[in-house]
């Protein structure tokens, strides 16, 4: 339903912009956890895995405007004075419990 939402958003959108879903994070550490009390065997990290994900750049955002459950990435726009890139780090964060319910409904976890 949301890849849906975001491709009618999308194009609603005027040509030359990127659409971005405003949407939660975890950690792998988390998602570790929640599969291991479901049997998951946790294999470790890994050389030059990252811990986060920039989905837009701070040069990026200041060119960015918010419209609630997406972000509108415009090289042309000037609007914004935003001094972060929008990441995993700071995106809200999903709980154990909302990480479980979310990999049981789409069926992770038996």
């Amino acid at each position: 339903d949301e890849a849906v939402d975001l491709l009618n958003f999308a194009l609603e959108c005027p040509e030359g912009v990127v659409v971005s879903k405003r949407m939660s994070a975890a950690s792998l550490g988390d998602v570790a956890a929640v599969m291991q009390t479901n049997g998951v065997v946790k294999v470790g990290h890994r050389p030059g895995e990252k811990k986060h994900e920039e989905l837009l750049s701070e040069e990026e955002m200041r060119h960015t405007t918010d419209s609630g459950d997406f972000l509108i990435y415009n090289p042309a726009s000037t609007q914004n004075t935003w001094e972060f890139a929008y990441t995993s780090r700071n995106a809200k964060q999903l709980t154990f419990e909302d990480l479980s319910v979310l990999l049981e409904e789409y069926l992770v976890l038996a």
